[in-house]
């Protein structure tokens, strides 16, 4: 645990490194990034939290999420692949995840959006002498700024002082980047899952995160996509405790079980056909798409919020479809919308769009009754 120590207070030390460097700008840099990246995510929190769990996935274990929230604190929970000294420090470089062989548009920069909800944030995860435990926070951050304030040359601090008040002369937030500051703590919890991250939520949003986690549509179709989810379960104080589960059937259908409005327990049935392909040309790096057709084996269902998916929903894009389709396109940096803001974007979208509903009309005809649908 103490090594592990080590390596978190070494993270947080290269940053005082980086912003003692006069010939740089890292310190308005990375505070344009934090702010950015958050707005960016913006409503879309929970979303990149169930995108991580996915992401982090282990085949020999179930992969679930169990959401906690008290009235204080948010409790994110999973089993799967634990955080590491590496995947901290991508974190706090804001860098992008380490999967391989990403799909077209895919950024895993996600994470920091939680900054939306909280400014104290704790990660558990590991065991033994792989435990990690860490906190972020606005308090410790602010003492990072206060150590270089007080710790360093009179040309360091005007160098400092130079970006905060440009950062301050645009009206943007000068404190200290909150995941450059990560702390060590010396606290366990007792966990049944691998890693649990708790985030202190800011009083001012806690009917607004109550009523997000108790929108039972938010979270209806979201398990399709997402490959190795299999539950998600959402216990908010004072209320039932809603639980989405997804069970894959060996005859190409999914079966969603899930709440009613009356909090009762239903089922929805899907034809499910998923297909990954390369579109023989990269995008930003990438030729790799991933597609997905979830079509009601009940013709009689109805789609509610019919949107197109990039693994969740694409909220400002409706869908003509009476059926649900998800492919990894190129999105808006807040991933609400396609993004044509470029002739690269707009291209690869046009393909993958073209390939999409060929897939689509494939498996209407191969699984479906024409004649009906």
């Amino acid at each position: 645990m103490n090594k592990l120590k080590d390596e978190i207070n070494k993270i947080a030390e290269e940053a005082i490194q980086l912003y003692c460097m006069e010939t740089q700008r890292a310190y308005i840099e990375d505070k344009k990034k934090e702010i950015s990246l958050t707005k960016q995510y913006k409503g879309r929190e929970i979303y990149e939290l169930l995108q991580n769990i996915d992401d982090a996935a282990d085949e020999k274990k179930d992969c679930k999420a169990d959401i906690v929230f008290d009235g204080e604190y948010l409790t994110v929970s999973n089993n799967g692949h634990p955080f590491t000294i590496s995947t901290l420090q991508r974190l706090c470089q804001g860098g992008v995840s380490e999967k391989n062989d990403q799909y077209i548009g895919c950024k895993g920069i996600g994470f920091r959006s939680i900054l939306n909800w909280s400014d104290v944030i704790e990660i558990y995860s590991g065991e033994g002498n792989d435990y990690i435990a860490v906190r972020f926070s606005r308090d410790y951050a602010n003492k990072k700024l206060d150590f270089l304030m007080n710790n360093t040359s009179e040309s360091i601090k005007n160098h400092l002082n130079t970006q905060i008040d440009e950062l301050k002369s645009k009206g943007i937030d000068s404190s200290y980047p909150i995941f450059r500051a990560p702390e060590p703590i010396d606290q366990q919890i007792d966990k049944e899952f691998d890693t649990v991250i708790k985030l202190k939520i800011k009083d001012n949003l806690i009917d607004d995160i109550t009523n997000n986690l108790n929108d039972i549509d938010r979270y209806r179709y979201i398990l399709l996509f997402l490959p190795h989810l299999e539950q998600i379960k959402i216990s908010v104080e004072g209320n039932p405790c809603l639980e989405f589960t997804k069970k894959i059937n060996k005859t190409n259908t999914v079966q969603l079980t899930i709440p009613s409005e009356e909090r009762t327990m239903t089922t929805e049935d899907f034809i499910y056909c998923h297909k990954e392909e390369k579109l023989g040309k990269k995008y930003n790096g990438s030729d790799r798409i991933s597609m997905g057709v979830a079509i009601p084996c009940d013709n009689k269902v109805v789609i509610r919020e019919p949107r197109l998916y990039t693994f969740f929903p694409i909220l400002d894009l409706e869908s003509p479809f009476p059926a649900l389709l998800h492919a990894t396109f190129f999105l808006t940096d807040n991933r609400n919308d396609l993004d044509l803001n470029s002739e690269e974007t707009k291209e690869a979208n046009k393909e993958i769009f073209k390939r999409l509903l060929s897939f689509y009309i494939e498996n209407v005809i191969k699984n479906v009754d024409k004649e009906e649908r």
